[in-house]
């Protein structure tokens, strides 16, 4: 193909012309202030969301720092614990003792000093259910309700399947429910 000789002013024009940038469409408002509000809504929400999380971080911090000091104040108490009671088979001497003059103390009608013995007993052996239940009745003999509902619940925790402290437990907050 041959080139074309091309004169004239025309031809600047017309190249000028088709190198110019087409003229930028003009946002519609009602659409632009539309989307400006959702922005402003969605990032309204991602800054509540993220203070939630710094919150919830901060108290997940506390909880952690919290657990480790109970258990650091439980493994001192457990020291303190071994220091003072004898282990093996003169700890177990010394359970069956306290229960047994407990049990007589009881049965005599002395419930302030089977409870002194029972609790004694029960720092011993701190999962034994029998001595919570021993406990429990006492508190409850004594009108002392709240105390005793507490040591029933302690028991169905400890042994869901210890079916007389999970009965009396509910006669129990009924009772409390309705006073």
């Amino acid at each position: 193909m041959k080139s074309l000789p091309i004169r004239g002013m025309g031809l600047d024009a017309v190249i000028k012309d088709t190198l110019a940038d087409p003229p930028a469409p003009q946002p519609d408002p009602e659409v632009t202030a539309r989307l400006k509000a959702a922005l402003e809504k969605e990032s309204s929400a991602l800054a509540e969301t993220q203070e939630l999380l710094r919150l919830r971080n901060a108290a997940l911090l506390e909880m952690d720092g919290e657990k480790a000091r109970l258990a650091s104040e439980r493994d001192r108490l457990e020291k303190e614990l071994a220091e003072w009671v004898p282990g093996g088979a003169g700890r177990e001497l010394l359970l069956a003792a306290l229960k047994e003059r407990a049990e007589t103390f009881g049965r005599a009608g002395n419930l302030l000093d089977a409870f002194h013995l029972y609790r004694r007993a029960l720092r011993l052996n701190p999962l034994d259910t029998g001595l919570l239940y021993e406990i429990a009745t006492i508190y409850y003999s004594a009108g002392l309700y709240h105390p005793s509902a507490e040591c029933l619940r302690a028991i169905v925790e400890l042994a869901p399947g210890h079916e007389r402290a999970a009965e009396n437990l509910k006669a129990l907050e009924e009772e409390l429910r309705e006073s």
